[in-house]
């Protein structure tokens, strides 16, 4: 029997329902090179990357994570949903 780990769509679609669940608003970004989505609640905002388990992100969206977090901006890359969750666990 074949595992097949999750994908980045499944993971991102579980993260924006437990934002949502916590009071968090989010936008799909949805530009070449940006994060896949922007998170807010209470003036706090957050940049977050999602990929496959052990996914890497594209030489752009690298060099848009630094760009970002350089700039005083909050951005967390996400290849796993328990991850999400602690970064989530954290913000309250």
């Amino acid at each position: 029997m074949r595992i097949t780990p999750l994908r980045e769509s499944a993971i991102e679609a579980k993260a924006v329902r437990a934002a949502h669940a916590a009071g968090w608003r989010q936008i799909k970004v949805g530009l070449n090179g940006w994060p896949d989505r922007l998170f807010w609640r209470d003036r706090v905002y957050c940049w977050v990357e999602f990929k496959r388990p052990g996914g890497k992100p594209s030489a752009r969206q690298v060099l848009r994570g630094k760009e970002l977090t350089e700039s005083g901006e909050r951005y967390i890359l996400v290849d796993d949903f328990a991850d999400f969750m602690a970064w989530l666990g954290r913000q309250t």
